[in-house]
């Protein structure tokens, strides 16, 4: 076997292991003075090295090696596309670190996180890894998290044990601060399993789900144990994701299952094409919704607590951030920091986190110059629908929808591997 080929097999390999391990959140934290705010510490601020970091940075190690020691007849498909926009936008970033941003530690870490996963998206969009393995691994991760969650959800308490060792927080449906949900007028404590939220356990179900789905309804001639797998994940994984109680991961749930059985009708496949160079525009619309509608329902509802009051005061700081710095922003991961200085402290906790918006979020951190560049790659990756790889781009539409809703997406561990995962499927060469 070829150098070229054992790496890439290799490679392929440990892209599973990543995928296997993405619920995971076992890391090793590290706690500076520049990862306090008011004395508080901060997860957003603070360095964390995760295992699923580790398997990162083997890949990158290998990719790096293959670079400088075998003579590829083609480049990355990464570099043939608009190479000069990537090292435009990193310059931006490393300018935003050294100029703009008031805690640079904070901000030089966050610089180093977008290069580690756009390495990744890069090995993944040149990794000729096959659809059907990724999936079968995503779903081997769906069970374990689910039989997790279900387990959280009955007992009411962390499981702990190797659940632990895994990244389970160790908590009760009485811990302060815990994520509790309500029906029926009774309150309950909505599963977590590995993750660092219910939303993100949602997410993560939310946006695979729909593929599993489709795969089972599609591919009739799949093997036993193969559609065995599938099964027993999307029964559990929306069982699991009703108990999370994260309602933007159900709609985003009851849009990809709508999405996935229409791309079958060839009338409404070929109009998903027609209209791809509307989603641009789509996109700005619903971006623009996304800060009007909460601030007006909450001034409608005229409450002063819950999730809407909450994220409207987070849209509001927002966008006076915005309009004191419009063009540069606040700098890369400074955001919360300028926060806290600007919204009232009698909101609580609440000020140490960021809005719950993911654009929202860049534009308040790089100014319109990065949200320049955010838009720039939407646009391409909207113009790269095809008619025969349609599958492999609604998971990409349905984190676009996630993104209005949650910031976990850009800040947290597992929720930038979701992101840059099923962001990679939009520009693979192959059909689902």
């Amino acid at each position: 076997m070829k150098l070229a080929d054992y790496s890439a097999k290799l490679k392929e390999r440990l892209l599973y292991l990543l995928i296997f391990l993405l619920p995971v959140q076992l890391g090793r934290h590290f706690f500076f003075d520049f990862t306090r705010i008011a004395g508080i510490t901060s997860d957003y601020l603070a360095p964390v090295i995760y295992l699923t970091d580790i398997v990162i940075f083997i890949l990158i190690f290998l990719d790096l090696r293959d670079i400088f020691t075998i003579k590829r007849k083609k480049i990355s498909r990464l570099n043939q596309k608009k190479g000069g926009t990537v090292i435009l936008f990193f310059l931006y970033l490393i300018l935003s670190v050294m100029l703009v941003s008031a805690n640079k530690w904070a901000s030089f870490y966050k610089l180093l996180k977008v290069g580690e996963f756009f390495w990744l998206f890069k090995i993944i969009i040149d990794l000729k890894a096959k659809f059907l393995p990724i999936l079968t691994v995503y779903c081997l991760s769906v069970v374990y998290t689910s039989y997790l969650a279900i387990n959280q959800f009955m007992w009411q308490k962390s499981s702990g044990g190797i659940w632990w060792s895994l990244g389970e927080r160790s908590f009760y449906a009485s811990t302060p601060g815990i994520a509790l949900g309500s029906f029926g007028g009774r309150l309950f404590l909505r599963p977590y399993a590995t993750f660092a939220h219910p939303n993100i356990l949602g997410g993560f179900l939310a946006i695979g789900l729909p593929m599993v789905f489709l795969y089972l309804w599609k591919n009739k001639e799949i093997g036993r144990l193969v559609k065995f797998i599938f099964t027993l994940a999307f029964i559990l994984g929306t069982i699991t994701l009703i108990l999370s109680f994260s309602r933007a991961s159900w709609l985003v749930f009851i849009l990809g299952l709508t999405i996935a059985m229409f791309t079958e009708v060839k009338k409404v496949k070929e109009l998903i094409y027609f209209l791809r160079k509307w989603y641009f525009f789509l996109f700005i619309f619903l971006f623009i919704i996304s800060i009007v509608l909460p601030l007006n329902l909450d001034r409608a509802r005229r409450a002063r607590r819950g999730s809407l009051f909450e994220r409207s005061r987070l849209i509001i700081s927002s966008l006076t951030l915005i309009g004191q710095n419009p063009i540069t922003g606040t700098g890369l991961n400074n955001s919360v920091i300028k926060q806290y200085q600007s919204i009232p402290k009698r909101y609580g906790l609440v000020i140490l986190q960021p809005v719950h918006n993911v654009y929202l979020l860049v534009l308040t951190e790089l100014g319109f110059i990065g949200f320049i560049f955010l838009l720039i790659f939407l646009k391409r990756s909207f113009e790269k629908i095809d008619r025969e790889n349609i599958h492999l781009f609604f998971p990409f539409l349905m984190l676009i929808i996630l993104g209005f809703f949650d910031h976990y997406l850009v800040t947290l561990q597992q929720g930038q591997l979701l992101a840059v995962l099923f962001t990679g499927l939009v520009f693979w060469p192959q059909k689902a």
